[in-house]
């Protein structure tokens, strides 16, 4: 639950600070994983670690299993499957 500044993000405060005097129907988060190979193992355990946490404090996650990408990096593609959901929402 760390942040690249060495700072903490308390989720379940956020959420409370963004929903004050709405009502809140559920609240989403996409999560881009590590592909299943071994070089990304720890990667995406700490990534599950913290996405489980997120799915026992009320949040709704969406994972994306990713794919390997140049560099050393993946791509999950979580952008679509957000633009997706957005316009199944508005078409609702």
């Amino acid at each position: 639950m760390g942040h690249k500044l060495g700072r903490m993000t308390d989720w379940a405060k956020l959420r409370e600070f963004l929903c004050e005097g709405r009502t809140l129907i559920e609240a989403v988060v996409y999560a881009g994983l590590p592909p299943s190979l071994p070089e990304w193992l720890e990667i995406r355990q700490k990534r599950d670690k913290f996405l489980n946490w997120l799915e026992q404090n009320g949040f709704l996650v969406v994972r994306k299993y990713g794919k390997p990408a140049e560099e050393g990096n993946f791509k999950a593609d979580v952008d679509i499957l957000m633009a997706l959901d957005g316009l199944e929402v508005a078409h609702e």
